[in-house]
């Protein structure tokens, strides 16, 4: 049985039968006692004449199933030689993995290539998801490459109290008591805490970041309350953007970091800011109907982005509103020609997508198996949502749309 002869994690020379090449993907074809296995090749590898003329192929056993193994490529002995240990190399950081019980951490990352890898950082590392990173490869063995994070060097900076901060950021004596009350008592600011504590400078912009998408703390604040950290955190985001020099404490890639991040949260902050507008005025729901009447209309909207975020924001505050209007927003997907649609439409359904899916997943797992007409309606409103996102995703496409795991929630309701 292959079972027996393979193992998971360890590491095999197969012959190679060919290269397959399947849309825009190749593959090597390569036997493994007798039954062929497809290994998917990187981008870069595609016109590499070396590579396509190996008659050998290192691998991993990923993973083991009953007869069936999942080889991949053995990047030490495919890669190793690209990698020059006393040099520092440029990575992307994917998305952080898990948190071992003394606070070091594990990261993916990938190469400028596109090559993954994982790396393990100390406790006081906290990496982002698209942060640009420099790191140490070496290989440990003949088999095994591995990843040490470099930290960049910062200038030396003067770590400002929270009240300099606020007062600095021409925040209103009440709104700034207000905000760093809850800086000091929320628990989503603790690391941010730390970060004062041990004098890091780091500290207002891990406090900035810790706050989580506004529409999903916008419902627990009173209106009053809700409208003033709105524009709080607007006026301290930008006054750490535009205004003050506290970044430029920051190596050149972390500010660049920084600074992006931070604008994402401006931009989704005025976005919550508008929807509050239009619901003071009682226009949210007619901005829904005339978003969605374009679109039916013409097929067009400008900035699309724009508006799916205005959207989510506005169905965040009100779901029935979404329920009310989500068969026609899956209709108008439906009947849209995607093949001849920008990649900035297919991004602002994607968002809109995401967001159902995401927001509505849980309950679906509890009804999905139930027979009356409302549990149908629901599982067929998800299967739509997810066969729709992955009609505008690819593998390679988006780094926030995972399309195995879609795929593997879409084979589960089918």
């Amino acid at each position: 049985m292959m079972s027996s002869q393979y193992q998971k994690g360890k590491f095999y020379t197969l012959p190679v039968l060919g290269i397959a090449t399947e849309g825009e993907y190749c593959y090597f074809k390569v036997d493994a006692s007798g039954k062929e296995y497809l290994i998917r090749m990187f981008n870069f590898q595609k016109e590499d004449e070396y590579v396509r003329n190996l008659k050998h192929l290192p691998v991993m056993a990923k993973d083991v199933h009953g007869d069936n193994v999942v080889f991949v490529q053995n990047f030490a002995q495919m890669f190793g030689k690209d990698y020059d240990p006393n040099t520092p190399h440029s990575f992307i950081v994917q998305r952080h993995i898990s948190t071992l019980p003394d606070g070091r951490r594990y990261y993916d990352i990938k190469d400028t290539r596109g090559v993954p890898f994982r790396l393990k950082t100390g406790n006081r590392v906290y990496l982002q998801p698209y942060q640009r990173i420099n790191c140490r490869v070496t290989a440990s063995s003949i088999n095994k490459l591995e990843v040490e994070y470099i930290p960049e060097r910062r200038n030396s900076a003067e770590v400002v109290s929270p009240e300099k901060f606020l007062a600095e950021s021409g925040l209103a004596p009440d709104t700034a008591e207000l905000v760093r009350g809850l800086f000091l008592r929320l628990p989503r600011f603790s690391t941010a805490r730390e970060y004062l504590s041990d004098g890091n400078e780091e500290w207002a912009v891990k406090a900035i970041l810790s706050v989580p998408s506004v529409w999903k703390w916008g419902l627990n604040l009173k209106n009053k309350n809700r409208k003033k950290l709105l524009e709080a955190y607007q006026r301290l985001s930008l006054y750490l953007l535009e205004e003050s020099r506290y970044l430029m404490a920051f190596s050149d890639s972390e500010r660049a970091n920084f600074q992006e991040w931070i604008g994402r949260k401006v931009e989704k902050t005025e976005t919550f800011m508008e929807v509050i507008r239009l619901v003071d005025m009682n226009e949210h729901s007619k901005e829904i109907d005339r978003i969605l009447h374009k679109l039916r209309n013409s097929g067009f909207i400008y900035h699309p982005e724009e508006k799916m975020e205005l959207l989510v924001a506005i169905f965040s505050l009100y779901p029935n509103l979404l329920e009310e209007r989500i068969d026609t927003i899956l209709d108008i997907i439906r009947d849209t020609n995607w093949s001849r649609r920008l990649n900035s439409f297919k991004n602002a359904f994607r968002i809109f997508m995401l967001y159902y899916i995401k927001s509505h997943r849980d309950r679906v797992n509890r009804e999905a198996f139930r027979s009356d007409e409302s549990s149908n309606q629901l599982l067929n409103r998800m299967v739509r949502a997810i066969g729709y996102l992955l009609l505008m995703s690819s593998d390679r496409d988006r780094d926030d749309v995972d399309v195995p795991l879609y795929k593997s929630i879409l084979y589960h309701y089918l």
